[in-house]
C-alpha cells in the first residue's frame, strides 16, 4: 500500500508541475464553456438565464454531458500518454521495474494519480451546475448522476492511456492509439441499427459511450457502472500484463 501511495503522489506531483497538464484543463475548460453556453443560451429562446429554466435544465445539463464526452476522448490519451512511456523517454523505467514494488501497484499508482487529476479538471464545471440549479430545474440527484458518468467514462479512458502508454515506445504514439481505441469503444454503438438483433445489442453493450449516455441521462443502472469499472480492470490488467514483460527484456538483458 505504501509503494502504491508513493508512486500516486509521483504521479500526482509529476502531472501538477507541468504546464502541459495545466493547458490540457484549459483547453477542457474552454471547449466546455463553450459548449455549454451554446446549448444552454445559444440555442434556447428566451432572454438571460431564464432561458434555460425554459427548455429545461435537465436537457441542458445531459446535453452538455454527452458533448462533452467527446472532448474527454480527445483531452484524456494527452493526459494519459506519457504514464509509463515518459518513463521510457526520460529513461527511468528500467529503475522503477527493478525496485522493490510490484508491478500491478506501479499501474494502479499512476492511474490513481491520473484520476485524480481528472477529478481536478471536472471540479471547475460545478460552476455550470450551480448556474442550473440556481436559475433552472435541475436536481442533484441529476448534478450527481452526471459527475459520476463523467468520472466513470474518464476513469475508463484513462485505463486506456495507461494501457497505450505501456505498450508505446513514444508519448505521441501512445496518445494516438488511446485515441484510436476509444473512438472505436465510443462510436462503436452506431453501427447497432445497421445490424442483427443480437449482433447490435452486442455492440451498444460493447459501446462505454451507450453506457456513458445513461448515466449522464439519469438513468443510472448498476449494469452500466459495472461495465465502466470493468472496462478500466481489463486495460488495468493488459498493462500491468505489458510491464511483466517489459520487465522480462529489462531483467535479461534484452
Amino acid at each position: 500500500m505504501k509503494e502504491t501511495c508513493a508512486i500516486f503522489k509521483r504521479q500526482v506531483g509529476s502531472l501538477f508541475r507541468s504546464p502541459f497538464a495545466y493547458a490540457t484543463i484549459a483547453l477542457y475548460l474552454l471547449c466546455s464553456g463553450f459548449i455549454f453556453y451554446h446549448i444552454a443560451f445559444a440555442e434556447v429562446k428566451g432572454p438571460g438565464l431564464a432561458s434555460a429554466n425554459q427548455a429545461g435544465a435537465s436537457h441542458v445539463w445531459c446535453e452538455f454531458w454527452r458533448a462533452s464526452g467527446w472532448i474527454l476522448v480527445l483531452v484524456l490519451p494527452l493526459v494519459s500518454m506519457g504514464s509509463i512511456a515518459g518513463e521510457k523517454a526520460a529513461g527511468t523505467i528500467e529503475l522503477l521495474l527493478t525496485c522493490p514494488v510490484r508491478l500491478w501497484q506501479i499501474v494502479v499508482g499512476k492511474y490513481l494519480g491520473l484520476v485524480a487529476f481528472l477529478a481536478a479538471m471536472l471540479a471547475p464545471t460545478g460552476v455550470m451546475a450551480a448556474i442550473l440549479c440556481r436559475y433552472g430545474d435541475l436536481a442533484g440527484t441529476e448534478v450527481v448522476s452526471g459527475y459520476l458518468g463523467a468520472l466513470l467514462f474518464g476513469a475508463a479512458a484513462l485505463s486506456v492511456g495507461v494501457f497505450t502508454s505501456s505498450l508505446a515506445r513514444t508519448q505521441a504514439g501512445a496518445g494516438l492509439a488511446a485515441f484510436a481505441v476509444l473512438a472505436v469503444f465510443c462510436s462503436v454503438g452506431f453501427l447497432g441499427p445497421y445490424l442483427p438483433a443480437v449482433g447490435g445489442d452486442l455492440v451498444r453493450y460493447l459501446s462505454i459511450g451507450e453506457h456513458y449516455g445513461h448515466l449522464v441521462s439519469g438513468d443510472v443502472g448498476l449494469g452500466d457502472i459495472v461495465y465502466l469499472i470493468s472496462f478500466a480492470v481489463f486495460f488495468l490488467v493488459a498493462a500491468a500484463e505489458s510491464l511483466r514483460i517489459l520487465w522480462t527484456g529489462v531483467k535479461w538483458g534484452q
